[in-house]
């Protein structure tokens, strides 16, 4: 590529926007005021921008944007992120985002691609299905129920080591709930191969926040000990949690 290709410039359909590869449309965009026109444009286009974070945060604020086109950029999103799913802070968007993941989910299984280990965690956690695979109360009621969901993702990912996420049982004490711990459960159980999770720190903060519920305990173990006795090293790293929650 020669000097001449990077300042080639492309318009914009609807806009007119001119950009190059000399100046990228996300740094154009910043100086442009967000309208659906532009979304659109953004849509044929492809361009990575809808994967980046504070962009997507300018669009949540614009409440002239079609709800219907919010939910097509958190689609885009999620394909172009390969399934990294956005922050969302109203409940307008959270019903975008719902919508939106309903679609990529289909995608997925139409074209045979999958996302990272832990984004498919977070995936069936959040939202009860992925692809083909479906929990119990896989339908997300609320954004109430969304954001507590959220708070035992946050506190599961905080650690880069099992012992000391270990250390802090008090912390993960509080959203050890009932739906919570149960949800965990029927994520660990339908996740898939237990030895491909062995080594994921989402994984094992899920499972103690299932054994620390009295209601659940003893099916996680259940589990664990039925299930997962003969692969290696699971059912130690599993018995590492047990042993503390006695204490």
């Amino acid at each position: 590529m020669g000097f001449s290709d990077l300042g080639k410039k492309k318009r914009l359909s609807r806009t007119s926007i001119e950009f190059s590869k000399a100046e990228p449309l996300s740094k154009i965009l910043i100086s442009y005021p967000i309208n659906q026109d532009l979304l659109l444009d953004l849509f044929d286009e492809g361009d990575g921008v809808l994967s980046d974070v504070s962009f997507l945060k300018r669009v949540e604020k614009e409440i002239k944007i079609d709800d219907q086109v919010l939910s097509e950029l958190y689609f885009n999103h999620l394909v172009l992120a390969g399934g990294r799913l956005p922050k969302i802070t109203s409940k307008r968007s959270f019903i975008a985002l719902i919508e939106a993941y309903k679609k990529f989910s289909k995608f997925l299984l139409s074209e045979s691609k999958e996302i990272g280990l832990q984004d498919k965690l977070i995936s069936i956690y959040l939202f009860g299905f992925y692809k083909d695979i479906a929990i119990k109360n896989s339908e997300t009621i609320s954004k109430t129920d969304y954001d507590q969901r959220l708070k035992v993702i946050s506190q599961c990912n905080k650690y880069t080591a099992i012992p000391y996420m270990i250390e802090k049982k008090e912390k993960f004490i509080p959203i050890a709930s009932q739906d919570m711990s149960a949800r965990a459960l029927e994520t660990i159980k339908n996740i898939g191969e237990p030895s491909i999770w062995c080594s994921n720190l989402l994984y094992w903060g899920l499972v103690f926040v299932a054994l620390l519920n009295e209601g659940v305990n003893s099916e996680i173990q259940d589990y664990f000990m039925v299930d997962c006795n003969e692969i290696e090293g699971i059912n130690i790293t599993f018995q590492r949690f047990v042993s503390v929650i006695s204490e």
